[in-house]
């Protein structure tokens, strides 16, 4: 295969500024951003719409808007708030007479508002009010007494917190019935949902009290699946995950050692979306490219072996891959950062064009005909951020296309004729087609019935056997094959056997006659020939991203497919697979530590502590033989941060690590295997590990973020030591065993603590250090322990020279950027030179006589943030280099050059992103998000050249829109009293795309009995119990042009009645026209009682009429024949009812008549018996008369 896409390309971002000062809380469908402005002496709500902020009220803040442009929120008036409610900008009540409500805090589509309420107790409670009902309810709690709601989604369920019997705040979902127990994760005692989305999926934040900085950890609580911990970007130590949209989409704010916060996105159903090519040569090689910054792997031999690829490409996020039909060594990769090229198979690569440079690049497509008179030069085409770039001459030079700059184009197809200039480009919004080379588009998706109904586009491709045919791949609709008849294009969808229909790669095999057609869709793999005489077969199950075909000499040719996280082979076409994964990608790396072998140094051992657990390799080999492997159990999975280790007391020796959320892990099988050890450790984020080996058994201390714990049997038992300690952020410990007494040293967020009791008692060491300073890493001189090196996160490096009573700052002329550092290493042979492992590389720092000099050595790593340092310890030349995203790198020059040795070294998918990374505006410092809507658009706050911000940003690649509406009729044209009544309802998608999750509510009438509901589509579900009933629909998909129709049958109870339906209806779509989401009609009951029953009894209260009219709900009603005969009464019985009710002789003689009928009803057994009397006597009587005739003379 020549060339591959992304389905769908690494999320890139368009971004709006807001205004200064504005902090956006929420947003909706419709683009409403709700918020406060903090520009003034108080804050004030406000709403930004069409690119105005609107202020409502000051001493406010506006939390939730609706699509119905109601905005909930609550006034700050202390100690207690008032909750409050804007219509369309003005202030439409107080939530009166509700006095006791406190906050609003967000509100549904469908205008029911959730918050915190005051009862009389003293104690908070969460709420929800409906506004078209005036029905307020009050949630409970898990046991305790405090409880408030956060969050609620279209289908009424609400996420919050609430105290239980232990008085520890929880999360809960509530399921309009039940509050249902989120609880938390070990290290955590205390959790809150402040997000729900359609799936009833919860996030929010686990947390500890009284913790400054890693106190908070996002989660992420699927429905029926537990709690689940989300992490924090790299080196982070907090975050809080604040929104999730319906794809699972979530967002939120990720903190630093320092404080400075960073918003990320987490993509709850990515996995590394690997893209796969083969040589078409059939030379065995293959080359993958990874959507989560893990660039391009190659392998020579059919993916056997793997080799990260990625000297030069600066940018690792690939979208797209293409190799040249002629030199298939010359390959390009299309990246979040423009294009690439490799002449020699991926071993170098340079940035192709500085007119494609820097920005992202969805897709390239290389054109396999060679035309005469372009020199034999091949035609390029590239879908970017900007709309599409076209080349005539191998990519020289570039033009771009007009109007080309919201495709948001993902592949591109041509035809192989060079007299034909016919382009195809498959993007979020339909199919283009060019019929000059690419220098202009038009829309091509057909019309009427046979057009492209699915507009979002994943796949095009031609069918060179089939000239004028080509075939279409769709996000949820599946494939369509298009026909060309001279202009126009018809479109067919060809689904039959497909069991999912989105599709993530298509493929062909044309040397087959008809051609074969392959799909990798989200349920597996699938095959079928184009002839579409047969459905198509499934080849294999489970989620698949990408494909390639590959004639490698075989009696078939060669099936690669790409799945979460793993590469299969098939070299019998599917019908079984071969995994052909390992070694390709790389992870994090925090800590390295190396064990010694002073008999036989080439067997002395590396282990490093990454985001995937714990690896370890030969610290000596050659980089081209390093192979890491992970511990065979115990730490796979979890983000290490420090290792330690005593060789003196044990053989083999002894090692500790340090996990972010596990706690402590131990290994006494020299790291093979490793087992938890966390009794009486009550804080489970480890930042860095000291051991005391003139011990036996040794004394073990660890940093944690709730202070400094210590073990006094190597790590089994623990215990707090944390008196003196004003900040229990801690990150590091240096201790100096040379001191009498011993002294423990401490780095927290706030400066150096010192203790000479073995951290029983501690004292602040931080004179000359900035304030609030974060100590990151402490370095003691073994020569002289006086002299102490302390790391800052933002401050750089500083030095002590009488044991920490006193800081110098040893940052002039650092070669590190804004002071940021990670990690620093000392000098085994030199205690006065350091590695400094920073954002930007890394740097040395060395002491010549008292005058401190730095340098940077990053050849071959410029440009990479670097956590974690290390020198072999058997060779002081030999550096080792923790790199993001790439693993280890290693230089035996000291640091003159570095070699890539991560061979083995693998990593978890990287699915919480830095949202800075996908929006390209360096400008712009995204520090928090707040908020996520189902178009994938996200508000949050950030810093716009140093100052604060509101922002939003919209994906560059565009999103659908589905213009859903209601009609309402009812019947009959007259209304009475206890006479049934019908709402008909229709719900239709006006597009331009499909409505997916489309939900419908109806909040009935009051007074009136509801009978039954149907819809042509989806379920419904009434709750007849509340007051008034509500009915919800889940209709789920609808396609362009297609509508659903809800009947509601009711029966008024009263006469003189006034009744008030209204309906409403929702998609996970962007709805152009929310004014047709809602329909409502009024109608009037008159006074008419003219039932025959109920005029025979002279009331319709009477006891006969209310049997009568039970036995109808209760039998008539429940069957087809029932209803007809209900229908047939009411429309024929009003004439006869009215005569019986003026003439008492007809009164009696219909209450005679209708006496059996009654009795039949209330006594069933008697009247069934006397039935059974009736025909017995019937029947003895006819034999008699027989026998009576036949003896008659």
């Amino acid at each position: 295969m020549l060339s591959g896409s992304a389905a769908v390309a690494a999320q890139v971002y368009d971004i709006t500024d807001l205004g200064a000062n504005f902090q956006p809380l929420g947003l909706n469908e419709s683009g409403l951003i709700s918020g406060v402005d903090s520009s003034a002496a108080t804050p004030t709500a406000v709403l930004y719409r069409d690119g105005i902020l609107i202020p409502l009220q000051n001493q406010s803040y506006a939390l939730a808007a609706n699509e119905n442009q109601l905005v909930v929120g609550y006034q700050d008036n202390s100690p207690d708030n008032t909750a409050l409610l804007w219509s369309d900008t003005q202030l439409a009540s107080e939530l009166s007479p509700f006095s006791s409500l406190l906050e609003a805090r967000d509100i549904s589509s469908f205008d029911e508002v959730i918050g915190v309420r005051q009862i009389t107790d003293g104690f908070e409670r969460g709420f929800s009010y409906d506004i078209y009902s005036g029905t307020l309810t009050t949630l409970g709690t898990l046991g305790g007494g405090n409880a408030h709601a956060n969050a609620i989604n279209d289908r009424g369920h609400i996420t919050g917190a609430s105290a239980d019997v232990d008085d520890n705040m929880l999360a809960f979902r509530y399921d309009t019935e039940t509050l249902i127990n989120l609880d938390t994760f070990d290290g955590y005692r205390q959790s809150e949902g402040l997000d729900i989305n359609e799936n009833h999926d919860v996030v929010g934040l686990a947390y500890n009290r009284n913790v400054l900085f890693g106190g908070r950890r996002a989660f992420y609580a699927p429905v029926n699946s537990g709690i689940f911990n989300l992490g924090a970007l790299n080196h982070d130590v907090d975050s809080i995950a604040r929104g999730i949209n319906n794809d699972g989409f979530i967002v939120g704010q990720s903190v630093r050692f320092n404080g400075d916060k960073r918003a990320f996105s987490f993509d709850t159903s990515a996995n590394d979306t690997l893209l796969i090519i083969t040589d078409p040569q059939g030379t065995g090689t293959v080359y993958t490219g990874s959507s989560n910054g893990n660039g391009v792997a190659r392998s020579f031999n059919s993916g056997e072996d793997w080799l990260n690829v990625n000297l030069g490409l600066v940018n690792r996020t690939i979208n797209g891959l293409s190799i040249d039909p002629d030199t298939s060594a010359r390959i390009y990769a299309a990246t979040n950062g423009g294009i690439f090229v490799s002449n020699n198979s991926g071993s170098n690569w340079f940035s192709l064009h500085q007119d494609l440079s820097g920005f992202t690049t969805y897709a390239l497509h290389v054109d396999n005909a060679v035309r005469e008179d372009e020199d034999e030069e091949r035609r390029m085409y590239a879908g970017t951020a900007r709309g599409i770039f076209y080349s005539h001459d191998n990519g020289d030079t570039w033009d771009l296309a007009p109007e080309t700059s919201n495709f948001g184009s993902f592949v591109f197809a041509s035809d192989p004729d060079p007299d034909n200039e016919l382009v195809y480009a498959a993007t979020s919004s339909g199919l283009y087609r060019s019929i000059n080379g690419g220098a202009s588009w038009s829309q091509a998706n057909g019309q009427d019935e046979t057009r492209l109904f699915t507009r979002f586009l994943t796949m095009v491709l031609l069918d060179e056997n089939e000239p004028g045919v080509l075939y279409v791949g769709t996000r949820g609709g599946g494939i369509y094959k298009a026909t060309q008849i001279t202009q126009d294009i018809q479109f067919e969808p060809i689904n039959d056997g497909l069991l999912n229909v989105v599709i993530n790669d298509l493929i062909i095999d044309t040397d087959s006659n008809p051609s074969i057609l392959y799909t990798a869709t989200n349920d597996g793999f699938y095959r079928r020939s184009t002839d579409l005489v047969s459905d198509w077969e499934k080849l294999r199950d489970g989620a698949t991203f990408s494909s390639a075909l590959a004639d490698e000499g075989g009696a078939t040719k060669t099936l690669y497919i790409t799945t979460p996280g793993s590469i299969f082979r098939s070299e019998n076409g599917g019908a079984s697979w071969a995994s052909v994964t390992p070694g390709i990608s790389s992870s994090d790396v925090y800590t390295f530590q190396v064990i010694r072998d002073l008999v036989t140094p080439t067997q002395s051992r590396i282990f490093a502590g990454t985001a995937n657990g714990i690896y370890s390799t030969r610290a000596n080999d050659a980089v081209a033989d390093a192979l890491w492997s992970i511990a065979d159990s115990g730490t796979s999975g979890f983000k290490i941060t420090s290792i330690a280790v005593d060789g003196d007391n044990y053989d083999p020796p002894r090692l500790w690590a340090g996990s972010t959320d596990q706690g402590l892990y131990v290994s006494v099988d020299d790291g093979q295997n490793w087992i938890r050890s966390n009794t009486g450790l009550d804080n489970y984020n480890i930042q860095a590990l000291a051991v005391d080996t003139t011990t036996f058994p040794p004394i073990v201390y660890a940093a944690t973020l709730g202070g400094v714990y210590v073990s006094t049997d190597a790590g089994s038992n623990w215990a707090a030591l944390n008196n003196g300690l004003t900040n229990l952020s801690v990150y590091s410990l240096a201790l100096d065993i040379a001191a009498t007494p011993k002294i423990l040293y401490a780095g927290t967020a706030d400066g150096v603590y010192r203790s000479s009791d073995q951290g029983r008692n501690w004292v602040p060491v931080s004179i000359g250090l900035p304030d609030d300073v974060d100590i990151v890493d402490l370095a003691i001189n073994p020569n002289n322990d006086d002299q102490i090196i302390a790391a800052s996160a933002s401050e750089g490096l500083y030095r002590s020279l009488d044991q920490g009573l006193s800081w110098t700052s040893l940052n002039t002329n650092s070669t590190v950027s804004d002071n940021d550092i990670f990690d620093i290493a000392q000098h085994p042979g030199t205690p006065g030179t350091f590695l400094v492992a920073a954002k930007n590389g890394v740097h040395r720092i060395s002491d010549a006589f008292g005058a401190w000099s730095w340098a940077a050595i990053n050849s071959g790593i410029d440009g990479l943030s670097v956590y974690s340092v290390a020198y072999n310890p058997d060779a002081s030349t030999e550096l080792f280099a923790g790199v993001d995203t790439d693993g280890v790198y290693k230089s035996t020059d000291d640091g003159a050059s570095w070699s890539l040795m991560s061979n083995g070294l693998e990593s978890l998918t990287n699915k919480m992103v830095a949202l800075d990374t996908q929006v390209e505006r360096p400008e712009w410092q995204l520090q928090d998000a707040t908020a996520i809507d189902n178009m994938g658009r996200i508000v949050g706050t950030g810093l716009l050249n140093g100052t604060s911000h509101g922002y939003l940003l919209t994906p560059v690649l565009g999103t659908a829109s589905a213009d859903v509406a209601l009609t309402m009729t009812s019947t009959p044209e007259t209304l009475k009293a206890n006479i049934p009544m019908t709402f008909e309802i229709t719900i239709t998608n006006n597009g331009p795309d499909a409505a997916n999750d489309v939900q419908f509510t109806d909040w009935l009438p009051p007074n009136v009995l509801y009978r039954h509901s149907a819809a042509s589509q989806g379920v419904c579900s009434a709750a007849t119990s509340a007051e008034p009933p509500l009915l919800r629909c889940n209709i789920g998909v609808m396609d362009v042009g297609d509508s659903v129709n809800v009947s509601i049958s009711l029966e008024p109870q009263q006469t003189e009645l006034q009744i008030r339906n209204i309906a409403r209806v929702k998609a996970n779509e962007h709805d152009p026209d929310f004014s047709n989401n809602t329909v409502g009609e009024n109608r009037t009951i008159t006074i008419d009682e003219c039932f025959i029953a109920t005029a025979a009894y002279g009331s319709f209260l009477h006891p006969y009429v209310t049997e009568l009219r039970a036995f109808r709900d209760d039998y008539l009603l429940s069957n087809r024949l029932g209803r007809w005969f209900v229908d047939f009464y009411y429309e024929h019985s009003p004439p006869i009812a009215a005569r019986i009710a003026e003439d008492e002789t007809l009164r009696w003689l219909a209450r005679l008549v209708l006496a059996p009928l009654v009795y039949t009803v209330m006594y069933p057994g008697w009247a069934f018996t006397g039935v059974l009397l009736l025909l017995t006597g019937y029947g003895y009587r006819r034999r008699h008369v027989k026998q009576w005739k036949a003896y008659a003379p």
